[in-house]
């Protein structure tokens, strides 16, 4: 699996979805995403570095997921206000990417 989320977002810009699909889109992404890092729990004994490297990486994009489903979705995840944070010049361009689907919706029912 891959944890970038520009890529995640450019595909499902092309995706052309309603406002429910991509939120649930985004929230499959997320248990994807999850479900990913328990699998990666083996090496926390072992290669205890890469764990942290990985886990950091997968929490980041469950977070910039997170964030961009609460824009879709009516019913918000939680977030870790310590990567939200972190993430902020990521955030507006979640901003312009929701804005412009948001305005493909607008355009779609005219």
């Amino acid at each position: 699996m891959n944890f970038d989320f520009n890529q995640f977002m450019a595909a499902l810009e092309q995706e052309g979805l309603s406002r429910q699909e991509a939120g649930m889109r985004i929230y499959r992404e997320v248990r994807k995403a999850e479900n990913q890092k328990e699998g990666f729990l083996d090496q926390a004994q072992e290669h205890p570095e890469f764990y942290t490297q990985i886990s950091r990486q997968i929490d980041n994009y469950v977070t910039l997921l997170k964030l961009a489903h609460n824009r879709l979705s009516p019913t918000p995840q939680e977030l870790d206000q310590e990567l939200f944070q972190a993430e902020q010049p990521e955030l507006e361009r979640i901003k312009q990417l929701l804005e412009r689907i948001e305005e493909a919706e607008r355009r779609s029912k005219t």
